[in-house]
């Protein structure tokens, strides 16, 4: 279930609007994913890049307004996972995201206090 260059070149391209329009909520999601590495690819990588999830991020963040409780995000979280990485061998068990969605959620949570009008799915910025 591998991406095209064309969807990644899309997916780039919104990613870095999504980015530009929410940077400090985009950057908390990335520095929880990047703390827990649920690939263990962030402690591989060249000075283990803070930035290593950045992909995965930006086509989570969109998702969250789809989400209704740390459930339903743990299930997100690992589709998006699942859907980079393109195998469950690598992801693992969709459990293995447990502490992950509920520490985004509730980032999310103080993140709609803050910001109650924006809409990630159309990159409005705050």
């Amino acid at each position: 279930m591998s991406m095209g260059e064309e969807e990644q070149a899309k997916l780039r391209a919104l990613r870095y609007d999504l980015r530009a329009n929410h940077q400090n909520f985009f950057d908390k999601v990335s520095w929880i994913l990047f703390r827990h590495d649920p690939i263990g690819i962030a402690s591989k990588a060249e000075g283990g890049a803070a930035d290593e999830y950045d992909a995965e991020v930006g086509t989570l963040i969109p998702r969250l307004q789809d989400a209704s409780s740390p459930a339903e995000l743990r299930r997100i979280v690992w589709e998006e996972f699942l859907r980079w990485f393109g195998d469950p061998r690598i992801t693992g068990p969709e459990a293995k995201y447990g502490v992950i969605a509920h520490e985004i959620w509730e980032a999310w949570k103080n993140y709609q206090l803050a910001n109650p009008h924006m809409d990630l799915r159309s990159n409005n910025p705050e």
